[in-house]
């Protein structure tokens, strides 16, 4: 909603502007916003940075306001949608939504907007039950009940996905179909329902079926009485929807009355208003190839000249190039389409769940595969990340389990010959298993279509009995563990590793050995030091083993116990240092060359206590 402002106001709102573009904070003393509160008046000031198209600029104030966000939901609102725009994460906008509606002070949004539009980044991460608890606090609204549809559909896919067939499958079907029939009645000139449903009823409903006029206790029957009302509404909103043509010409029983009709869209007949720049979508081509509207030859030059361009180049549905290839009649299309494959430049995405959110992208050159990007979550950060050369994987980050902690880490896999791993990094340490026993594959490949003459190309998909991977598998195949010394800055420590446990630390600066770990039972129990890097281990260093030692002795820096050194290198330990359980510490000292420490000083953090040792 934007605020009118009194036209005395109106110079200093553009003296206001030019100072909020090179600082983006407000000014308390601005008479833009005078009665407003500073909250109110960072909010008017990013909003008109948001209309004058300056979005960088209202982020940056935005993400500095986080002090007003307890005080303004219009102010977590409003970053939300710039970090929309700005194509930031989905978990991300999804917290600022909730930090809004969490407030619940609102002067210019209501909370209704908040949690619609939460519902739709919760149906986008698979949080389906969560989008329905926001839509039953909203007011009843065509936006609303098309996402509580969206949201329930969703919850089908999941318990198809998951083999449900179970009563509770069965009663979220019941809810969907009541749902769809609700809406449809309540807002029949909305097309949104219709595109809904002609999506669910792909792989549900077969296709040319008849369709009986009543709504029987069968699931089935139900599906086929909506797919009735859904086909005699069509007609009145396909000016307002023309897709719905050829989303609905599978389940049009006259063949003649389908081919009309996705002629007509293809044309720009159906939206007579935008038929000047009108270009039919690429997913329709499944639909006109099938009945006719296109030969095989057009299919294929509209595919591979049709889609959404990136900076790439094209991006295509994997879907629909299995699909139309599916279609082609002559072995001369299908040459023709092999041909153009093979030599495709772009990206090719990949929908598996079929919600509209791709999990997944492939990308090639020429033909060849070079990377490969997967978001399971589809939160928009990516969770696997694969590249190659020569249609062979080479390296891939990969994202891990979390740990106990629930922190997940991502990790840096390199093949020397796919699957075998050559190494792998995380966070600092690299891991060096023995040649050719850590197979890593977390990709099979699938041909898309190809001919007689031509095989396919090839796209990668996840290989679902390929765990994934933990901290554990990596020291498990190690040979050897690098990673940064514990005792010297900029020093490398190389950790020996016996089928997942470690037995020996090597630490080395500047070409020299600097220390040595022993271990026990894969925990380090003793470390030799040489402090003063004159080749001698002087120090040893003892560890005190704990409950919370972790088992691999990597993962957790065990706790010193005791420290002693030789200085002289007479064989007798002049100093100690002895770390007690309360956080004490010892100090002690040969003072007479004796070989007997004998004297010490106690230092517990708050006092020192001396006492001589006789």
């Amino acid at each position: 909603m934007k605020t009118r402002f009194l036209l005395p106001l109106l110079l200093c709102v553009t003296v206001q502007a030019g100072i909020f573009a090179q600082t983006a904070a407000p000014d308390k003393n601005a008479d833009e916003g005078r009665n407003e509160n500073p909250a109110g008046r960072y909010y008017l000031w990013a909003r008109q940075a948001v209309d004058e198209g300056r979005w960088d600029e209202a982020l940056a104030a935005l993400q500095r306001a986080d002090d007003y966000a307890d005080v303004s939901s219009d102010v977590s609102f409003l970053l939300a949608q710039v970090l929309e725009h700005e194509g930031e994460n989905r978990r991300a906008v999804l917290n600022a939504l909730n930090r809004a509606i969490s407030a619940g002070l609102w002067e210019r949004h209501t909370a209704a907007e908040a949690k619609i539009m939460a519902a739709r980044y919760l149906i986008a991460l698979r949080d389906y039950s969560g989008a329905l608890s926001f839509l039953a606090a909203v007011p009843e609204n065509a936006d609303a009940a098309v996402l509580r549809l969206d949201a329930l559909k969703g919850m089908l896919g999941n318990s198809a996905a998951a083999g449900d067939i179970s009563g509770s499958a069965a009663v979220r079907g019941a809810e969907f179909r009541k749902a769809m029939l609700e809406t449809m009645d309540r807002y029949p000139r909305d097309p949104r329902p219709l595109r809904i449903f002609f999506h669910y009823a792909v792989g549900t409903i077969p296709a040319g079926e008849e369709f009986p006029l009543n709504a029987a206790e069968d699931s089935g029957a139900a599906d086929r009485y909506l797919m009735e009302l859904a086909l005699k509404r069509l007609p009145l909103l396909l000016e307002l929807d023309p897709e719905l043509a050829w989303l609905a010409a599978p389940f049009i029983r006259d063949t003649n009355e389908a081919f009309r009709l996705v002629a007509a869209y293809r044309t720009g007949s159906l939206a007579p208003l935008s038929k000047e720049n009108f270009t039919p979508a690429p997913a329709s081509v499944p639909a006109a190839l099938n009945l006719g509207v296109i030969s095989d030859t057009e299919a294929a030059e509209e595919i591979f000249g049709n889609g959404a361009i990136a900076d790439n180049g094209r991006v295509i549905d994997r879907d629909l190039i299995f699909q139309a290839g599916g279609l082609l009649r002559g072995e001369d299309g299908r040459e023709l389409f092999a041909q153009k494959l093979l030599v495709f430049s772009g990206a090719i995405t990949a929908d598996d769940d079929q919600d509209g959110f791709p999990e997944s992208s492939a990308r090639y050159a020429g033909g060849a595969l070079m990377e490969y990007s997967r978001d399971d979550d589809q939160d928009g950060i990516t969770d696997m990340f694969v590249s190659f050369a020569g249609g062979e994987p080479q390296w891939a980050r990969v994202t891990l389990l979390p740990d106990q902690d629930g922190k997940s880490r991502s990790a840096l896999i390199h093949w020397e010959k796919y699957p075998a791993v050559l190494r792998a990094e995380l966070d600092s340490d690299v891991y060096i298993p023995r040649p050719g026993e850590f197979r890593f594959a977390p990709l099979m490949f699938t041909e898309m279509p190809g001919s007689e003459k031509y095989a396919g190309l090839l796209y990668p998909q996840p290989e679902t009995r390929e765990p994934r991977l933990t901290c554990g598998n990596l020291v498990f195949y190690s040979l050897q563990i690098q990673r940064p010394g514990a005792e010297f800055a900029g020093a490398v420590e190389w950790t020996d590793i016996d089928q997942g446990i470690p037995w020996r630390s090597t630490e080395i600066l500047n070409g020299q050995v600097v220390s040595v770990t022993e271990y026990e039972e894969g925990i380090p129990a003793l470390r030799r030091v040489d402090l003063d890097l004159d080749s001698r281990m002087e120090t040893t260093r003892r560890f005190r083993k704990t409950e919370t030692s972790s088992m691999d002795g990597l993962e957790s820096r065990v706790t010193v116990e005791l420290t002693e050194s030789d200085w002289n290198g007479d064989g007798f330990y002049e100093y100690a240092e002895e770390y007690l359980p309360d956080g004490s510490v010892v100090y002690s000292w040969d003072m007479d060359g004796s070989g007997i420490r004998n004297y010490s000083e106690t230092r517990n953090g708050n006092q020192n206590n001396e006492s001589e040792q006789k």
